[in-house]
């Protein structure tokens, strides 16, 4: 059976991979899609990925997230990436939600996770040294701008 997942490379980076394998110096751009309680499945790889791997290997990168994928990149940019994204699993999975919920309800709550996942250091998150993150979001018009 032929593995769903595949792997496109250009010549240069096969070469590379093949000789030296994928080291955490050429990781430049970690991108993080939105995706809801799925975020919470990459939990132990983020860990690793950013409390370990990378973290041997400083440089400039960038970390581009939607939605949970934005918020598991802001946690990867805090000082203590693996007590921050330890802090965002623990939230994420704490929610509670009435069996009717309103969207002023949804975003409240949302807001409050965040601040105590930023725990008043966005300026830390902001101002890595080496991880820029970047946010992406998109505005909902007309059906998707409904509220009601």
């Amino acid at each position: 059976m032929a593995s769903p997942i595949i792997i496109r490379l250009g010549v240069r980076a096969r070469e590379r991979i093949a000789a030296e394998g994928v080291r955490a110096a050429d990781v430049a751009i970690v991108p993080a899609a939105a995706g809801g309680p799925k975020g919470l499945i990459l939990h132990g790889l983020d860990c690793w990925m950013f409390g370990h791997w990378l973290r041997a290997a400083p440089r400039p990168r960038k970390l581009v997230g939607a939605s949970i994928g934005a918020w598991r990149m802001a946690a990867s940019a805090f000082d203590d990436p693996l007590a921050a994204h330890k802090r965002l699993a623990r939230l994420y999975a704490g929610q509670r939600y009435p069996a009717k919920v309103t969207p002023a309800y949804v975003s409240q709550a949302i807001r409050a996770l965040l601040d105590e996942l930023l725990d008043g250091r966005a300026a830390e998150v902001a101002g890595h040294p080496d991880h820029h993150v970047s946010v992406l979001t998109a505005r909902g018009v007309g059906a998707l701008g409904n509220t009601g």
